[in-house]
C-alpha cells in the first residue's frame, strides 16, 4: 500500500507554494500583461476590421447608388437623343417636301410659261402664213392646178415650221 509520510508531503507542499509564488511574481505578470496586450490588440484590429467592413459597404452603396444615376441618366440621354433625332427627321422630311413642292410649282410655271411663249409663237408663224397665202391668192384667181402649186410651194415652209420647232419658215 501506498504510505503517506507527512513531512515529505509538507516539503513538497511548501516547494510547490514557493514555486507558484516564485511563477507568479516572475513570470504570471509579464505572462498577463502579454495576453492583455495581445487581448487589446485583437479587438482593436477586429474593431478596425469592422469600421472597414463598414467602409466597404458604404462605398459599395455609394458605387451601386452612382451605378443606378449614371444608368438613368444614361436613359434619359439616350431616349432625349431619340427624340431629337425623330424631331430632326422630321424636320428635314418637311423641309424636303416643301422644296419639293416650290420646285414643282416653279417647274409648272416655266412650263406654263413655255407653253404661252411656244403658243404665241405658233400663233405668229401661223398667221404669217395664213398672210403669205392670202397674198398669194388675192393677186391671183386660183383655178386647180394654181391652188395645188400654190400648195406645193407652202407645205415646205409648213415642214420646215414643224422640223425646226416652231421657227421662222426659211
Amino acid at each position: 500500500m501506498i504510505t503517506i509520510n507527512p513531512g515529505i508531503l509538507l516539503a513538497q507542499l511548501i516547494t510547490f507554494l514557493i514555486a507558484v509564488f516564485i511563477l507568479w511574481k516572475t513570470a504570471w505578470k509579464p505572462l498577463g500583461e502579454m495576453m492583455r496586450l495581445r487581448q487589446e490588440k485583437i479587438s482593436s484590429e477586429l474593431g478596425e476590421a469592422e469600421r472597414a467592413q463598414k467602409e466597404t459597404r458604404k462605398m459599395e452603396e455609394d458605387y451601386q447608388q452612382r451605378l443606378k444615376d449614371l444608368h438613368r441618366k444614361t436613359t434619359e440621354l439616350l431616349s432625349q437623343t431619340r427624340q431629337e433625332g425623330i424631331a430632326l427627321r422630321e424636320e428635314i422630311i418637311n423641309q424636303a417636301k416643301a422644296e419639293a413642292g416650290e420646285t414643282l410649282r416653279k417647274a409648272r410655271l416655266e412650263l406654263k410659261s413655255e407653253q404661252n411663249r411656244m403658243m404665241s409663237e405658233l400663233r405668229a408663224e401661223t398667221t404669217l402664213l395664213s398672210l403669205e397665202i392670202a397674198e398669194k391668192a388675192i393677186h391671183r384667181v386660183l383655178d386647180e392646178r394654181d391652188r395645188e402649186k400654190i400648195f406645193q410651194e407652202v407645205l415646205p415652209q409648213i415642214d420646215s415650221f414643224r422640223k425646226n420647232g416652231g421657227g421662222k419658215p426659211s
